[in-house]
């Protein structure tokens, strides 16, 4: 019991630091930096960045949300292979990186055995260093970093940028294998790395939607244990807590504010009101199961199908 009580404190402990650097990067002015951030220059010029890559098909319009310089945010684990073969497939990712884990081969689908598979954490930031298209072939090139180092990436170009940016202007090795390669890596990626997609449009990734998330993992832990949250995560599609996130704060937005109003307050509120519905779905959804209404009306509220929160009911029982 002690054992998992040290993990539980350890693990919110890191989505509260990671959470407050956010919010630090949101507020600072980039402009009065100091050029001697030697630390974070340091960290960023190390040589033990690695590539990875990921090929998928993309449709063009969703290519074309990408843009040079952008940063994009992905609140979901991402999963690569350092196997630089040719591209199988219309679209591919080329990130670099100095944060991965190799998942060991035991714990891989037999479909993915014969390849080397790292996993990136479950909040990842990327700036996009080159865009390059050859024949119907996009590369997007992605330097990986965490969100302490974005106070240098916004300040000034870093020499692993100009180095990243140097060898993505190769030619890009294009293949004449015309076999089917539907190896689906990132199941949770609902449209391109960064991008998800909400009431027929395609959106970016906010910080602020990041925040969010950290903030309903803090909460979630204080409510079950690690082992425990991480499963029950494992149902949600976290692109569908946002929109309901998004939704509700831009609902707010639209409302005539009364000017003693405190907006800041009130975002807070509907903040809160949004993890609460969640941390409520979990403690009362071992009661739902002959309860068809209060099922649809909290599957509606969630946005996730009955089938998942009956996922979620058969998990709580466990």
């Amino acid at each position: 019991m002690q054992n998992t009580d040290n993990k539980t404190i350890n693990a919110k402990e890191i989505f509260t630091a990671e959470k407050e650097l956010f919010e630090i990067t949101q507020m600072i002015d980039y402009t009065q930096l100091e050029k001697n951030q030697q630390e974070l220059k340091d960290n960023l010029n190390r040589g033990y960045y690695k590539k990875f890559i990921y090929d998928v098909n993309l449709n063009k319009d969703v290519i074309n949300n990408y843009k040079i310089h952008q940063k994009l945010y992905q609140p979901t684990e991402i999963y690569l292979t350092d196997a630089l073969t040719k591209p199988l497939k219309n679209t591919r990712y080329l990130i670099y990186s100095k944060e991965f884990q190799e998942i060991p081969k035991e714990n891989l689908a037999c479909v993915y055995q014969d390849m080397k598979i790292f996993t990136l954490g479950i909040i990842n930031c990327f700036k996009i260093i080159n865009i390059k298209t050859q024949k119907n072939m996009t590369q997007i090139t992605l330097l990986h970093y965490n969100i302490f180092e974005e106070l240098l990436l916004n300040h000034q170009k870093t020499k692993i940028e100009k180095k990243i940016e140097k060898e993505s202007e190769k030619p890009i090795e294009t293949s004449t294998d015309n076999s089917t390669n539907d190896f689906q890596l990132n199941y949770k990626i609902e449209t391109g790395i960064g991008l998800y997609e909400n009431k027929n449009k395609i959106e970016h990734y906010t910080k602020d939607q990041v925040i969010y998330i950290l903030k309903l993992y803090i909460e979630i832990l204080e409510k079950f244990n690690v082992e425990k949250i991480y499963e029950i995560l494992e149902k949600y599609n976290v692109s569908s807590l946002i929109k309901v996130y998004e939704n509700s704060i831009n609902h707010l937005k639209k409302m005539s504010v009364d000017e003693n109003t405190d907006y800041k307050q009130m975002e807070e509120n509907v903040t809160n009101a949004c993890i609460d519905t969640v941390i409520n779905t979990l403690e009362i959804s071992k009661n739902l199961e002959s309860n068809v209404y209060e099922k649809e009306d909290i599957s509606s509220i969630l946005a996730i199908s009955e089938d998942k929160l009956d996922e979620i009911i058969d998990l709580n029982k466990n």
